[in-house]
């Protein structure tokens, strides 16, 4: 019998639409007319109150692997790893692009509404059908993958299905948020679903951020709601840093938590493979439209991948105002958390 989501998607009022549309300024931006989730305060665009009941409904299977991150916390990075580790460290496979081999879930609310157009067969699988169905029904789409299934998403551990992580393994992925916010900045520039203004103040940005008021929320929140459960057996939580200080550790013990065979044989290549320089030229990873999905100017001059970097807030927070108070809220609502580590 079907679930009722536990939350209620409450829409902003115009005053507040109005002020967002000073920062959200991009004419397909679905982040102006946008609903908030209480409780969680989840921020995302108003379809998801309809996706919200299939979301919380979606059929767990026990060989599935889930992939939880706040945003910019490294998780396409992590896509191609553990879909890696899962598909026997074979880097000469993995060429179709990543948002079929490892759907983004809920990646559906950010399509505005009649804007996919004609929904192709399931029977079509050139690249441009899939990603329209992937557009159009990403909850579906994840669904409809046959094998094991390596699903990425950002929202809270509260608002996917309820026996989650009891059926399946579950990777939580975070990162340092003072980096979170300057390539989340940037990543809402480049995507016109977000629709950031190109001339869209950092600072003003960092303070929206820390008030929960950006794509997916408070930080922290999302924090806490998963990482209360990190005494179960299947949850597996990753810090960003981590993995840039050594990837080949975090191979390894990724293999051993999802129980796949390690061949040692095969580190350096995966090691290799793994580079951000590597996937950053990698179209299959670097979230490059398919052909004949986007005009091909458009498709050439796009790129998802920035520096994937640690440290690179020191460029960004230049007012020490906004940075004290972003500290002083960091150090608040870290204070005792479970899990936390403090990354400079």
């Amino acid at each position: 019998m079907s679930k009722k989501a536990p939350y209620e998607c409450v829409e902003m009022d115009e005053a507040t639409k109005e002020e967002r549309r000073k920062m959200w300024t991009g004419p397909a931006s679905v982040l102006v007319d946008a609903v908030k989730t209480k409780p969680f305060g989840c921020l995302l665009g108003k379809k998801l109150a309809k996706m919200a009941d299939p979301i919380y409904n979606f059929e767990v299977k026990p060989d599935d692997v889930w992939m939880i991150s706040y945003p910019k916390a490294g998780s396409t990075w992590l896509q191609e790893l553990v879909w890696q580790v899962a598909n026997g460290f074979d880097v000469e496979g993995g060429k179709e692009n990543i948002f079929f081999r490892s759907p983004f879930f809920e990646m559906s609310v950010f399509v505005p509404e009649g804007s996919g157009g004609a929904v192709p067969s399931m029977d079509a699988t050139d690249p441009a059908s899939k990603m329209a169905r992937l557009n159009a029904d990403s909850v579906q789409f994840a669904a409809s993958l046959t094998g094991q299934r390596i699903i990425k998403t950002h929202l809270p551990l509260s608002m996917l299905p309820p026996n989650l992580l009891d059926t399946a393994k579950v990777i939580f992925c975070t990162r340092n948020p003072k980096d979170s916010v300057v390539s989340f900045f940037h990543h809402e520039k480049i995507l016109p679903p977000h629709g950031l203004d190109k001339d869209a103040d950092f600072m003003k940005y960092a303070k929206l951020y820390r008030e929960g008021n950006t794509p997916y929320g408070d930080y922290f929140e999302h924090f806490r709601d998963c990482t209360k459960h990190l005494d179960h057996s299947n949850l597996k939580h990753i810090w960003f840093e981590e993995l840039k200080a050594d990837q080949k550790a975090v191979i390894r013990d990724l293999a051993k938590f999802l129980g796949k065979d390690f061949p040692d044989d095969k580190l350096d290549a995966l090691d290799e493979h793994l580079k951000f320089d590597k996937l950053k030229s990698n179209d299959a990873v670097n979230h490059k439209p398919p052909k004949g999905a986007v005009p091909d100017e458009v498709r050439e001059k796009f790129t998802f991948f920035r520096k994937g970097i640690v440290g690179d807030w020191k460029n960004w927070f230049t007012d020490e105002a906004e940075l004290k108070a972003f500290e002083e809220w960091i150090k608040k609502e870290s204070d005792g958390l479970k899990g936390w580590k403090s990354f400079e």
